[in-house]
């Protein structure tokens, strides 16, 4: 959907490290980032159309996508890509059958895999679920998206869809790019310094055995296989805060911290 004449970028040190799991994984869509948006009630299919367009425009990691050369990935941009938003009514199913159909084309579209080398390493579906209820189907690869990149596409997306904004100038350009925040990882000295972690973890683990004797919460798969859940539960106000007050303590994440748990 988009021509492949562009211009290259460097890459960051966390995109170099999804690449090379994707390339462990390459049949397994373990990195496609699948969500879906309400869009409200009155929805002009071209005009979410345009608005993600501008969008795509504005953000040069949405036009990018990755190569390799001499044996080191690159990234590279497009100048322009054609934004396709796919379409689905469902207002022709039974109704009380609408949901779970819903349901079953956002896992569709979230499993397929993307070719890394071929852009655009997103995809989009516009899904008509009733006549008051538009839901946007967004998938992307985490190389290029995440989710902060996901408050910043809603947000945008919400400003380009309200009528006020209609023959509007467009967002300004952001203060930064990709290329120019992946530039500034890549001084000679975090470079030095990357090569120098990488060689003491090399050497630390160089005789580390097959199996480390380390106790795990239940039998593990000799491959494994990604199956997982969403699993929502509320923790108290307390508890909450204890866990934020240890994490800060040891420095470290709320997330460790529930891990480590």
């Amino acid at each position: 959907m988009g021509s492949q004449t562009g211009y290259p970028i460097l890459t960051s040190p966390g995109q170099e490290r999804l690449w090379f799991l994707a390339q462990l994984e390459p049949s397994v869509p373990i990195f496609n980032l699948g969500r879906f948006l309400r869009l409200g009630t009155e929805i002009d299919p071209a005009q979410v159309e345009e608005a993600i367009a501008h969008i795509v425009d504005r953000h040069e990691a949405l036009r990018t996508y990755f190569t390799v050369c001499d044996g080191m990935i690159a990234g590279m941009v497009t100048r322009s890509l054609r934004v396709h938003l796919d379409f689905t009514d469902l207002t022709t199913v039974r109704e009380h059958e609408r949901e779970s159909a819903f349901i079953r084309i956002a896992r569709k579209d979230t499993a397929k895999i993307f070719a890394l080398t071929n852009p655009p390493l997103w995809r989009a579906r516009l899904v008509r679920v009733s006549g008051d209820d538009w839901r946007l189907i967004h998938v992307a690869h985490r190389m290029i998206f995440d989710q902060v990149s996901a408050i910043n596409f809603d947000e945008e997306l919400a400003t380009y869809l309200t009528p006020e904004f209609v023959d509007q100038p467009l967002l300004p350009d952001l203060p930064m790019t990709p290329a120019e925040y992946t530039a500034r990882m890549n001084t000679p000295i975090q470079i030095a310094q990357r090569a120098q972690l990488l060689r003491y973890w090399r050497t630390t683990l160089a005789d580390l055995p097959q199996d480390t004797g380390l106790p795990t919460d239940r039998p593990r798969p000799a491959k494994p296989t990604y199956r997982g859940d969403h699993i929502t539960l509320t923790l108290p106000d307390t508890l909450t805060a204890n866990i934020a007050s240890l994490a800060q303590r040891t420095r470290t994440t709320v997330f460790d911290v529930l891990l480590a748990g």
